[in-house]
């Protein structure tokens, strides 16, 4: 989808129907939908995406966190974990009106234990960590 609407539209209709790595996917092009929306912001133009990026946000975490205990790829938990803690930061900064709960961190970390840490690839630990 070229334009964020377009984006927002789809993952509204499919989300149901997503895996846990497709959600994330989508968490993560949010993130940068979100940046963007604070670039312009700081520079003072006004931005009608951030309703509509707000709320799916607020979806696509809940989505997201009832299908963890699903989610047995380290990729897929590590990708997540980087999505919340750019999002943690956007939000602690005031670019996003939505706060990510710290049990659902907190829900990836121990996820990612139960998976086996010994089990992620080398890219995908240091970025959990992170």
């Amino acid at each position: 989808a070229r334009r964020f609407a377009d984006f927002a539209e789809l993952v509204d209709a499919e989300m149901a129907s997503m895996d846990h790595a497709n959600l994330v996917i989508c968490l993560s092009r949010l993130v940068r939908e979100f940046e963007r929306i604070e670039v312009q912001q700081k520079s003072g133009k006004p931005n009608d995406d951030i309703k509509v990026a707000s709320n799916l946000l607020r979806q696509l975490l809940a989505s997201s966190e009832q299908k963890l205990g699903q989610t047995d790829s380290p990729h897929t938990l590590s990708n997540l974990a980087w999505a919340l803690a750019r999002l943690d930061k956007l939000f602690r900064e005031g670019g996003i009106p939505c706060e990510v709960q710290q049990r659902f961190m907190y829900g990836v970390v121990r996820r990612a234990l139960d998976v086996g840490l010994d089990s992620f690839p080398t890219r995908d630990l240091p970025v959990l960590i992170w």
